[in-house]
């Protein structure tokens, strides 16, 4: 389950128009959630989405899932993403919602989503406790 700590529109700053090839006048609407396991905290995710592929978004229940919102009332679907994964010492203000003692480490990924055009319609930022945190890669070679 999510809480929904924030959402906002916003003017997309030079990082996010290059990530997503915005414009510089363009808007995203970036949405902040603490995910839960078991009623416990168990991420911090801030997602950043255009908001002219999202017009009134603000106003849905953004703590039911969102890619099932995107998809339902929007038309958009994250088919494929890039995630950045990089070990971090989890600041101040994650600690404190995700009820953690500091220092504590932790993972941080930035996600890229992709629709089926291979266009960016999703820029997010995950940040996981360490004790939460198992990563599995499933190759083949």
């Amino acid at each position: 389950s999510a809480k929904l700590l924030g959402c906002k529109i916003r003017k997309a700053d030079s990082t996010l128009c290059s990530i997503m090839s915005l414009g510089e006048n363009e808007k995203v609407v970036t949405i902040s959630r603490l995910r839960l396991t078991n009623n416990e905290p168990c991420m911090v995710e801030v997602m950043n989405f255009p908001y002219s592929l999202v017009p009134g978004i603000e106003k849905e229940d953004l703590e039911e899932s969102i890619y099932f919102l995107l998809k339902g009332k929007y038309q958009q679907e994250v088919v494929s993403a890039k995630d950045i994964m990089e070990p971090i010492i989890i600041g101040d203000y994650e600690s404190k919602l995700l009820e953690l003692i500091k220092p504590a480490a932790g993972l941080r990924t930035n996600r890229i989503g992709y629709d089926s055009n291979r266009r960016v319609i999703e820029y997010s930022t995950h940040i996981i406790p360490g004790k939460k945190c198992t990563l599995v890669f499933d190759r083949t070679i």
